[in-house]
């Protein structure tokens, strides 16, 4: 039922949401980014000997327990989307997934005086090996590539499964040899902003360059989507 998929998505988005903290050991993170995205800078991490990625803001006063919460929300709200895609195109969920996110506090390293090159709180996700490839954004931009295809039909699923009220870009990560998509930092918008607060929803304008850009597949057709060219979002500041 959209409507009743869209309402929980909503609240789980709007909603405050307390964290559950855990004792964990000291995290390694380099001392200098490797990649910065459109929000935020992206370091080389490890955790227990394992290689992570640990992720701050770029601007100045973004760096709060808010805005890393609102990046996991997205993250997970783009997760569940995938795996319902993933269930009504009949495939594994390991074929088109998102990474598992954390929040690090780092009060115990942290020292005010010196916050102009380190963060008080950190995001961390899993390492995935390959080339990193944006699929599609928040702007406009789609790879209509036939590899690619998989993705662009998530986005237009998130929308029409959400009764309009929700769709998934920047969808981005790495695509492996066999086929699987493995996806990071996705960018979800709602044609109301205020109903989730992030840098990275520009809201009913995304939506609508997306269906503008979109042209629709075989994944769209087995799902039943409507032609992208009816699909647009009505504009809601």
């Amino acid at each position: 039922d959209p409507d009743r998929l869209s309402e929980g998505i909503l609240k789980f988005l709007a909603d405050p949401l307390e964290p559950r903290w855990s004792k964990a050991k000291r995290v390694r993170i380099s001392n200098g980014f490797f990649a910065a995205g459109g929000v935020r800078f992206s370091y080389h991490a490890a955790y227990k000997q394992c290689p992570i990625i640990a992720k701050d803001f770029q601007r100045p006063g973004m760096d709060s327990l808010e805005a890393h919460v609102a990046e996991s929300k997205g993250i997970a709200c783009a997760a569940y989307l995938a795996g319902l895609f993933c269930d009504k195109l009949g495939i594994d969920r390991g074929i088109f997934r998102y990474v598992s996110v954390a929040t690090l506090d780092a009060a115990d390293y942290y020292d005010s005086r010196t916050a102009d090159h380190r963060s008080r709180f950190y995001s961390f996700e899993e390492r995935v090996e390959g080339e990193w490839v944006k699929m599609n954004c928040n702007t406009g931009l789609v790879k209509d590539r036939p590899e690619f295809a998989l993705a662009q039909a998530f986005s237009h699923f998130t929308h029409h499964a959400t009764g309009n009220e929700v769709m998934v870009l920047d969808v981005q990560g790495t695509l492996t040899d066999d086929g699987k998509f493995v996806l990071s930092d996705p960018a979800v918008q709602t044609p109301d902003r205020s109903k989730f607060r992030n840098p990275t929803n520009i809201g009913a304008f995304a939506i609508n360059r997306f269906h503008q850009s979109h042209r629709c597949n075989g994944q769209c057709a087995q799902l039943g989507l409507p032609n992208t060219a009816t699909a647009a979002a009505p504009h809601r500041a």
